[in-house]
């Protein structure tokens, strides 16, 4: 039987670690807290410190004694029969099916419009870097939550308000987005249409503010929106003695599922299983074949001429005939040059340097033949010469490209 590839104190060391790491995992997913598309600055939550967050009013809220609290789509309690519900300009992308049930059986609801889409700066990620208009089927999709026949005006001028049961009048910094219907009672209004208004039926009281920006974090910073906000919210939540409820599902923001079976099939976290579940199969892809037959271990010798060439090499190398094989290398290198210049058969040594310096003058080779030559005969012998003779060798080899460069175009005459 062949024996295990780990011993058995490492594989109790993974499973302990693989069982600690699965438990810890369930353990924290189990705990909750998390809470998902908080990190998005650019939508219009009252987690958003950005130009058109609602961070500001949430905050404002609190400090002036509201009885505020967050929605995240039943995972902090959702709203009771006594509470108020502020859905403020809710993304177009999450009104499903639910939360027109929610803004259908909401006993009191605060409706803003959504106006406004703004993009991440690139060098202040908490900021906005550019923002554009919404097209109006977004404004109109969420009015047709609680009226089906109100129609939504664009770039409309702000006042002056012919109607303003609050004694507050907002202001703005542009044009004004309104809405005309009559099935709403307006509030704030103009002779072009309503900013704010009012639709009753049964025991049910819904608020319709058409332009969201008295409430953003930069319409506050405007004289008299602070003012407006706290008499809209007044009005809304019977002089404040209701609980305000923001319904942050309706931007994406939900609270961590019950289950931690539930989380890892829930987007985002999904993704993340099953990049986990590719994960897995290609290791095991990659590694199955280890256990089995051991692979027959490479031959000891090499075959072929690179093969003996190495092996020579690395015998050389190993009983110490370096300088031995620069020298004969650089004699060689010489000799090859003479041949290739077709230098006199006599010539050796010093005497075929000084032949190939004159060659090399008349070609404008700066490097000369027998400088190279008596600097490796000046070289001491052993270990302490090798660096200087090295580099004598590749000085010498840099010489022969040079010289033998252009031979075809210059060829030599006798």
């Amino acid at each position: 039987m062949q024996a295990s590839p780990f011993s058995g104190r490492i594989l109790t060391a993974l499973a302990g670690a693989a069982i600690a790491v699965f438990a810890l995992s369930f353990f924290l997913a189990a705990r909750g807290g998390g809470e998902n598309g908080i990190g998005n600055v650019v939508r219009p939550s009252t987690y958003s410190h950005s130009a058109i967050g609602h961070a500001g009013l949430y905050e404002t809220l609190k400090r002036l004694g509201f009885n505020v609290a967050r929605d995240r789509g039943g995972a902090s309690g959702g709203t009771g029969s006594g509470d108020v519900s502020i859905m403020a300009e809710p993304d177009p992308l999450f009104l499903a099916g639910d939360h027109a049930l929610r803004a259908s059986l909401a006993r009191d609801l605060l409706l803003v419009l959504p106006k406004w889409r703004g993009t991440r700066a690139d060098d202040r990620p908490d900021w906005i870097g550019a923002i554009e208009p919404l097209p109006p089927d977004a404004a109109l999709a969420a009015i047709r939550l609680v009226d089906g026949k109100a129609e939504v005006l664009r770039d409309k001028p702000a006042g002056p308000w012919t109607v303003d049961e609050l004694g507050a009048a907002p202001r703005f910094s542009g044009t004004v987005q309104l809405l005309k219907s009559p099935n709403i009672t307006p509030i704030l209004a103009s002779a072009d249409g309503i900013l704010l208004g009012k639709v009753e039926n049964a025991n049910r009281r819904i608020f319709v503010l058409s332009d969201p920006e008295p409430i953003e974090n930069h319409g506050l910073a405007l004289a008299g929106n602070p003012g407006f906000v706290v008499a809209m919210i007044e009005a809304v939540s019977d002089r404040g003695e209701d609980r305000i409820v923001f319904d942050e599902a309706v931007h994406g923001i939900a609270g961590a599922p019950e289950s931690p079976l539930t989380l890892l099939v829930t987007f985002p976290y999904s993704v993340l299983t099953l990049q986990a579940l590719v994960a897995i199969a290609l290791l095991l892809g990659a590694t199955m074949a280890r256990f089995g037959p051991p692979e027959t271990a490479p031959p000891a010798l090499r075959f072929g001429k690179a093969a003996l060439i190495a092996n020579a090499a690395a015998l050389l190398d190993y009983a110490g005939h370096q300088e031995h094989v620069l020298r004969r290398h650089a004699r060689i290198t010489l000799a090859d040059a003479g041949r290739q210049l077709h230098a006199p058969a006599s010539l050796d040594g010093p005497g075929l340097a000084a032949w190939l310096d004159r060659i090399g003058a008349a070609r404008g080779v700066g490097l000369r033949a027998s400088d190279i030559i008596a600097r490796i005969d000046a070289l001491p012998g052993g270990a302490r010469g090798l660096t200087g003779l090295f580099t004598a060798v590749r000085d010498l080899h840099r010489w022969k490209g040079d010289i033998l460069d252009g031979s075809a175009a210059h060829p030599l005459r006798h």
